[in-house]
């Protein structure tokens, strides 16, 4: 009676096994650079288990964590992250865009873009500057959804003079 239901659990955990393996995304589809995007994300804000962990270590050992990103390691985050994201952009997912506005400020346009619902739909979808009073915005969105936040831009874009009449 014990040897069944060692025999069982032993099954299902090869079974449990290899549906997990099956169901992994196959290397460099869409679904396979989203996963890694994500992943180097989490490592780059520090929020894997393995830097938890590490954190938890040093801590214990009364050391300080390095909490650095060696930029000349081709396997860093950055680069891995910015790797999958133009695999994405070249598969046709991402779109990446500059605008450059003409009559109000990018962080007034990047308020607008992400309270929107337009860029909710894909948590990876990105508005970013570098001052929120320069004219400069860069958009990475779905390219499905890049239409629409263009038009968005375009409105908010439009001079003041314009928007009264």
């Amino acid at each position: 009676m014990h040897k069944r239901v060692i025999i069982g659990l032993l099954a299902v955990v090869v079974i449990g096994a290899v549906v997990y393996f099956v169901s992994q995304p196959k290397e460099g589809t869409v679904e396979w650079h989203l996963r890694e995007v994500k992943q180097a994300e989490r490592e780059i804000l520090g929020n894997t288990w393995k830097q938890h962990l590490a954190k938890r270590w040093h801590k214990l050992r009364g050391t300080t964590y390095p909490a650095y990103v060696d930029m000349t390691d081709p396997k860093n985050p950055q680069t891995r992250s910015d790797m999958h994201e133009q695999a994405l952009i070249d598969l046709g997912y991402w779109e990446k865009r500059q605008f450059n506005l003409t009559n109000v400020s990018a962080g007034e346009v990047a308020k607008i873009l992400t309270a929107s619902s337009v860029l909710s739909g894909d948590k990876l979808s990105q508005v970013w500057l570098l001052a929120p009073l320069t004219s400069n915005l860069w958009v990475r969105a779905r390219r499905v959804d890049m239409p629409t936040v263009a038009e968005l831009i375009r409105e908010a874009d439009v001079p003041e003079s314009a928007k009264a009449n």
